[in-house]
């Protein structure tokens, strides 16, 4: 069985870390050495918040990467569908403009906390034109933000309109597999939402919330369902309620 995306991404989360970790004792050890500096102080408990965060992001992925392994091996499913031709074009253009339409949310969220941080660089600067440092710091963060921003928008974009072969969806009380991602429902910081067929445009539609830190936002995961499958699909929404 091929690695699957998470597992990817937890050995490249791992990497950064350890990156992250080395970089964290090199600056503390240059700190004996140097002049003192704002920046050179505050640069290595930096270094050490984002081995924490990419070591977690690496142990959650891990984590879901077993889930999609298992839930690829049969373990928990509840339905496989695949739909292919027409019908499959069909759901690719609905799924790629809904998802193309919530980007701008994102997109307009990162865009407004980078201009806080950089009016914060300007305010600091404005009262203390001595605590540069502390200015340049805040420019670092926001323009950081920014580029966050920038690329989550480009890879949503870019996987919204990847011209995917037609994909098996995997569906489990605990996620989905589908398009080569594996979408966790319930787990760490995630919490099942609802579930309902979409008789319209013959889609399931499961919502799931996303915890970060007391800050929550839903998310939604769509799967197209084969025709003469509509009682099947009802019934799996159902056993997700449940």
């Amino acid at each position: 069985m091929p690695p699957t995306e998470e597992r990817r991404s937890a050995r490249v989360a791992g990497a950064v870390a350890g990156a992250l970790a080395v970089a964290c004792v090199a600056l503390v050890a240059l700190q004996g050495g140097a002049a003192r500096s704002f920046l050179l102080f505050v640069a290595p408990i930096l270094a050490a918040c984002g081995a924490v965060v990419a070591l977690i992001h690496s142990l959650v992925a891990s984590k879901q990467a077993d889930r999609h392994d298992a839930l690829r091996r049969g373990e928990g499913r509840l339905v496989e569908w695949l739909v292919d031709g027409e019908a499959w074009r069909r759901f690719r253009a609905l799924d790629a403009a809904e998802a193309t339409a919530k980007v701008g949310q994102v997109r307009w969220a990162f865009r407004l906390i980078a201009a806080l941080f950089l009016l914060a660089a300007a305010a600091v600067y404005a009262d203390d034109s001595g605590a540069w440092e502390l200015s340049v710091l805040f420019i670092g963060l926001g323009l950081g933000m920014s580029a966050l921003g920038a690329w989550l928008v480009r890879s949503s974009l870019a996987f919204a309109a990847r011209d995917d072969l037609p994909s098996p969806a995997m569906i489990g009380r605990d996620g989905v597999s589908f398009r080569g991602r594996f979408v966790p429902l319930r787990g760490f910081g995630i919490a099942f939402v609802s579930a309902t067929f979409d008789e319209t445009h013959r889609i399931l539609r499961i919502r799931y919330e996303i915890d970060a830190g007391g800050a929550s936002s839903e998310a939604e995961v769509r799967v197209p369902v084969p025709a003469g499958r509509e009682d099947e699909a009802r019934e799996v929404a159902d056993q997700l309620r449940r």
